[in-house]
């Protein structure tokens, strides 16, 4: 239902009044991705960056056996294998190059390089400092666009602190009240607080010219609450 204005003339300012629902269900929507969708990709440049770090400064060899391989989802190709560190056996896979995809079924021992600290992180070929330097990279990145991400939703949370909004409010009555310069009316209206989501009263005079030759709307009409705190408030 339409929210009834005291000044026509503000009618623009509905738009936002009547789409803040959709709004705050999307920004909510995004607010959960964010939150689910950033640890698990920090997690995952994270391990890409020490796992061979682990194996390139403190790692050793041993043998390994075959076991399969595959093609993943992005056409990468992987062998899975197993290999025994302290009389423990492992097994992992590791994605390799075409020549050692072909050659693996057939090699009757595998080499493994694994990290002495967590003998779990092993690859079937020698670490390459490139893709350790890419990764740290793409880790570095990532952070700086994390904080600078944070940065700015803090900056335009402050903005939206002190910037004014369009809520729903109820209609408790309009009493004219006559003064020596003409008719005020006052305006006493309801709210619930954004912030406190209790209800609040409010009361607004008006010298408008323009209610004395329009209807004035009985109690429980909607309204449209222009709020910016539970200080600051007024209908239009």
């Amino acid at each position: 239902m339409t929210p009834y204005l005291f000044d026509p003339t503000q009618e623009h300012l509905l738009s936002p009044y009547q789409t803040r629902g959709e709004v705050k269900k999307k920004g909510c929507l995004e607010t959960m991705a964010l939150i689910i969708g950033i640890p698990l990709m920090f997690i995952g440049i994270f391990l890409g960056f020490t796992k061979p770090l682990l194996v390139a400064l403190n790692g050793a060899t041993t043998v390994g056996h075959y076991i399969s391989r595959g093609v993943g989802a992005k056409g990468t190709h992987y062998v899975t294998y197993r290999y025994s560190v302290d009389d423990i056996e492992y097994r992992a896979s590791a994605t390799v190059y075409s020549d050692l995809f072909e050659r693996a079924p057939d090699m009757p021992k595998l080499e493994v390089y694994y990290a002495r600290l967590d003998p779990q992180i092993s690859y079937l070929e020698p670490v390459n400092w490139l893709q350790i330097l890419c990764s740290g990279g793409l880790m570095v990145f990532f952070v700086l666009g994390v904080i600078s991400g944070v940065m700015q939703w803090f900056s335009r949370y402050r903005e939206r602190r002190t910037a004014h909004r369009i809520i729903p409010g109820t209609l408790l009555g309009v009493n004219p009240i006559k003064t020596p310069n003409g008719i005020l009316w006052q305006i006493r209206y309801e709210f619930t607080s954004p912030r406190t989501h209790s209800p609040i009263q409010g009361q607004f005079t008006s010298a408008r010219r323009i209610l004395a030759d329009r209807n004035i709307p009985p109690p429980n009409t909607p309204l449209a609450v222009v709020y910016l705190d539970d200080a600051v408030h007024h209908p239009l």
